[in-house]
């Protein structure tokens, strides 16, 4: 009893404190305002392969297709802002790293590793108000059969996605809702 009233207690106080969710719901049912109206621009690969990593994937422009569509139903659910107030713009850079390798020297787990990095502009202007890199890390089983290994690396592809959308829509929440300093 003593717990419940301490909740109810925060959650009137709350509210009065100006507490607001960081990217939750609007009354409205939709994200902020503010992702709201931001035009999903160019979602593109990188010119260059993670070299470092490994050997370049040639599904990258699929992986970038996804995680355009991730964005739109994150950002924009309703659809795109008749005059959005920001642009984003993303650059994909993707490699492949087998990880498991066993006595024959055969392959049988591999990792894709994505990094979206992204600018977001002022629509209006376009200048540059924020840029930021994200990244990701999906692992899948190599199997014997041609089929397998496709669908493995295809679902390992649509996690990239999801996560990389998903870590860009909360570092974006965060940007917009930092104390804006006069000056800056």
């Amino acid at each position: 009893m003593r717990w419940s009233s301490c909740a109810l207690a925060a959650a009137l106080l709350l509210p009065g404190c100006g507490f607001h969710p960081l990217y939750g719901t609007t009354d409205a049912g939709g994200t902020s305002p503010a992702l709201e109206s931001i035009h999903i621009g160019k979602v593109t690969p990188a010119a260059e392969d993670l070299t470092a990593v490994g050997r370049l994937s040639s599904n990258v422009p699929r992986t970038a297709q996804m995680l355009r569509n991730d964005l739109l139903d994150r950002l924009t659910p309703r659809g795109d802002a008749a005059h959005p107030r920001y642009i984003l713009d993303v650059i994909l850079s993707e490699g492949r790293q087998d990880i498991v390798i066993d006595v024959q020297n055969d392959v049988t787990r591999s990792s894709l590793i994505t990094v979206a990095s992204y600018n977001l502009y002022e629509a209006r202007t376009g200048l540059l108000l924020h840029t930021n890199a994200v990244r990701a890390l999906a692992s899948f089983d190599v199997l014997r059969a041609t089929f397998g290994n496709v669908a493995a690396e295809r679902d390992a592809r649509e996690r990239l996605a999801r996560t990389l959308a998903e870590s860009i829509r909360i570092e974006l929440a965060s940007w917009f809702s930092r104390p804006v300093v006069s000056g800056s």
